[in-house]
């Protein structure tokens, strides 16, 4: 992307802020940082068309790394509710299993106890306790 610059390849700070969509004083802070390279001429600083195009594209690309980061951030939440229902659902078939097999272990235990024949039964009969 080509800026149109005032003056060649090279514009003014509020140029400069204009194009950025920042303040003039972030851009001065910005330039006495090194973070944005310019050349002070006459007591003027001349910010290259170059690095602000730089600047612009930067910013773009982590625009676009922000929504991917959205995107991926919605998908797992969504396979994360997914799953959290399929647990809900194995979670409820388990109980329903062991109620299941606990039914089943009482039938076993009442058909394997020993019983007293109806012999010893009618006739009081048997091991005492019984």
């Amino acid at each position: 992307m080509k800026l149109v610059g005032g003056r060649g390849d090279t514009m003014t700070i509020r140029e400069a802020s204009q194009c950025i969509g920042k303040s003039e004083s972030t851009v001065r802070r910005w330039i006495r940082s090194g973070k944005l390279e310019a050349t002070l001429i006459n007591g003027v600083y001349d910010i290259p068309d170059k690095v602000v195009n730089a600047y612009l594209n930067d910013q773009a690309v982590d625009r676009q790394m922000e929504d991917i980061d959205q995107a991926l951030i919605e998908q797992l939440r969504s396979e994360v509710e997914h799953l959290r229902e399929q647990v809900k659902i194995k979670d409820k078939e388990i109980d329903e299993l062991h109620q299941l097999l606990m039914a089943e272990k009482q039938q076993t235990r009442l058909l394997l106890e020993h019983k007293r024949p109806f012999w010893r039964r009618m006739f009081h009969r048997g091991r005492s306790g019984q």
